[in-house]
């Protein structure tokens, strides 16, 4: 899948800096960079300059005001121009170009802004991942923000929520490992999860592929990181001592909660309740009892044992927690995904974007008060994109059993976005769509309005009676269904291909055409977007289930699999690039 460039008419000029700081703002190695900016995108017409402000703000703030003060995302008109980190030649280049690029838009844009909000007195928060800023204020603030020229609207902070399908056999276990060590990994559970042998992903595993090397991430309701399927594979872990850095962020910011002894990541006490958490935990107690330790083990887990449960369980894993309880906001999201794309330490200052994840699984949406397009959720989504990063995402749990299958009910962010990397859900036991998964078309694309209506989702994979980590205990296992299941399938997938082939490393166009060419392919006769009996990809399966030796396979082509062999047997592990 290819990024379209988004090309804007360059119609507002800074007032600030001089067109000599903005080429040395935006330029790297000596060339000046283009300059995007987004105009009225409310399509609004203006009237007179008493109420130019008033075209800006999104009816739904206006609304709001009537409670006096309300939150609201302050977006600004310049987007950084990311368009040359496609002709750089490892994830790292593209890594950092991106980073220096979107925080010079920021700097260069938002002082203005910032200082109008800090002069009134209004609470804010600054992104650079999408150029950016919350707020929480009356009419006057919004007003004052909305007067000045670099702001192209204001919009609701939008929220979202997880919502599962209804779930059968929801059982939890304690299956415990011996507690031995073996430097066969592959050997140590001869009976792996039945998605995971529906996928092939053993067959992967038996060539010496098990995601060596390879850094997944995911934003979700916090991992159990103590967990004995999830410990030994945390970044931060070197089997003696935890270091958190880079390695986990907690985008929750609720200073006016009461503490929760029993919640993990809200006890009180010395780190004062409502406070982001300084280590990785899991507050989910309403979508299974530990939805992120769920998806990071389906991605990585692997107790040594008899608890196989991840696709590439010798990858790495980081993790940012963007709800509280399944429940999320614009500003978690870009927080997070700011968060991904140049980890910091604890505190959040010493940003590297060297240490961001290969691919980041997101088994959330925004569902409720999301800005429309040009909107920052789709920024930050492709400029994960431009940085190497591959964005997996769930489907979503809308589809109908029966004979009306649920046709186009992907509609939340991200999954409905041209850019993720979308993931509807298969039972394993009979290797059809479940009833509850998503199905296609999306919208149409407001960057491409005259194009039809495009295929969702993109790839299927396992996603119903998924056995994985609880964050009860560091040995509760459980089994949840759903697209959340099934995403992580697909992103520990995307672990085991660069695993095989480590050039393919921050090449997201090439991994996602490697799964989505190898899949089993699968037709239907529900009929969705127009879809006939014979098409594939369609808006059922989209190019089918996921296919793990046949992916693997395909990436080695090419590739001199003796020096990975050695890598893997005396190095144990194959270089990132």
């Amino acid at each position: 899948m290819k990024l379209r460039k988004i090309l804007y008419a360059a119609s507002f000029c800074l007032l600030i800096f001089s067109a000599l700081t903005l080429d040395r703002l935006f330029s790297s190695s000596g060339s000046s960079a283009q300059v995007l900016q987004v105009n009225n995108p409310t399509g609004a017409q203006k009237t007179n300059a008493a109420s130019d402000w008033q075209q800006k703000v999104d009816g739904r703030v206006l609304s709001a005001l009537a409670a006096g003060q309300t939150e609201f995302l302050i977006y600004l008109k310049q987007r950084a121009d990311l368009s040359g980190a496609r002709d750089l030649a490892t994830k790292e280049e593209k890594g950092r170009y991106v980073y220096e690029r979107l925080t010079a838009a920021a700097q260069a844009t938002q002082p203005n802004v910032l200082r109008k909000l800090a002069q009134l007195g209004a609470r804010h928060q600054s992104f650079w991942v999408s150029n950016t800023i919350w707020a929480k204020g009356d009419v006057t603030v919004i007003q004052a923000v909305a007067s000045l020229p670099e702001v192209a609207a204001i919009y609701p902070n939008g929220k979202g929520a997880l919502k599962l399908p209804p779930q059968t056999n929801v059982a939890s276990s304690t299956k415990a490992s011996d507690g031995s060590s073996t430097a066969n990994l592959s050997a140590a559970d001869p009976n792996p999860e039945p998605g995971l042998v529906k996928t092939n992903a053993d067959d992967a595993w038996a060539l010496g592929f098990e995601g060596q090397g390879v850094v997944v991430a995911g934003a979700d309701t916090g991992v159990r990181w103590t967990h004995a399927a999830l410990k030994n594979q945390y970044r931060g872990w070197n089997g003696s001592t935890a270091s958190h850095d880079y390695n986990w962020h907690d985008a929750i910011h609720l200073p006016n909660w009461p503490a929760e002894p029993l919640n993990p990541c809200n006890p009180g006490g010395v780190l004062g309740a409502g406070q982001p958490s300084p280590e990785p935990c899991d507050d989910d107690e309403l979508l299974g009892g530990g939805h992120g330790s769920h998806t990071v083990g389906s991605m990585a887990g692997d107790d040594g044992g008899a608890n196989r449960i991840g696709m590439a369980p010798q990858a790495k894993w980081m993790g940012c927690r963007n709800m509280s309880n399944g429940v999320g906001a614009m500003t978690t999201y870009l927080e997070c995904m700011e968060f991904f794309i140049a980890p910091t330490k604890v505190d959040g200052t010493s940003p590297d974007p060297s240490k961001a994840p290969h691919v980041i699984n997101n088994s959330w949406g925004c569902v409720e008060g999301c800005p429309p397009e040009p909107n920052p959720l789709r920024d930050s989504l492709k400029a994960s994109r431009a940085a190497g990063i591959v964005y997996v995402a769930s489907a979503g749990n809308d589809g109908t059993p029966g004979p009306a299958p649920g046709c186009n009910t992907i509609y939340h962010p991200l999954a409905r976005y041209p850019e993720a990397f979308t993931v509807g859900a298969t039972t394993h036991t009979t290797d059809v769509i479940a009833d509850y998964s998503s199905r296609g078309p999306a919208a149409a694309d407001p960057e491409n309005p005259t194009a039809p209506l495009y295929i969702k989702p993109n790839i299927s994979a396992p996603g119903s009676a998924i056995r994985s980590a609880l964050r009860g205990s560091d040995s509760e296992y459980g089994s949840l269904s759903g697209t959340s299941m099934a995403g992580p399938h697909v992103a520990g997938l995307v672990a085991l291909v660069i695993s095989a082939n480590p050039a393919l490393a921050g090449n997201v166009d090439r991994i996602e055409e490697i799964i989505e060419q190898t899949a089993a392919k699968k037709t239907t006769t529900e009929g969705c977007g127009g879809d006939t009996s014979t098409q594939v990809p369609n808006n059922t399966y989209g190019w089918g289930r996921i296919d793990a030796l046949a992916a693997v396979q395909l990436a080695l082509e090419g590739v001199d699999t003796s020096l990975v062999n050695y890598a893997l047997t005396t190095l144990g592990s194959v270089p990132s690039a």
